[in-house]
């Protein structure tokens, strides 16, 4: 299991939107970083969102999980490798082939 440090949430949507439902899902302490859209100054298809989550989890490098044209590209553009997804329940079957487990 990736340790929880090493996983941030990128998103262009406000804190006041998205933090609420990773409380009630009940993960929020699963990312050692989390940035909104009220975090930066330019909103994705800009590469700050994600430099700044890496600032933050003190990494030079990342995989990006992303389902948007626009987060694609700001990803690509912060130097991350970047895997497609197209619907949530992709996710979990991505990650054990991308891990090997």
């Amino acid at each position: 299991m990736i340790p929880p440090q090493r996983l941030a949430v990128v998103t262009s949507s406000s804190r006041q939107e998205i933090e609420p439902i990773l409380r009630a899902e009940q993960i929020h302490h699963l990312f050692g970083a989390t940035i909104y859209g009220d975090d930066v100054r330019r909103l994705k298809p800009d590469p700050e969102p994600y430099q700044l989550a890496m600032q933050r989890l003190g990494v030079s490098s990342a995989i990006a999980l992303e389902d948007s044209g626009p987060g694609t590209e700001s990803a690509r553009r912060a130097g991350c490798e970047v895997i497609q997804v197209r619907h949530p329940s992709e996710v979990q079957g991505i990650l054990k082939k991308r891990l090997n487990l």
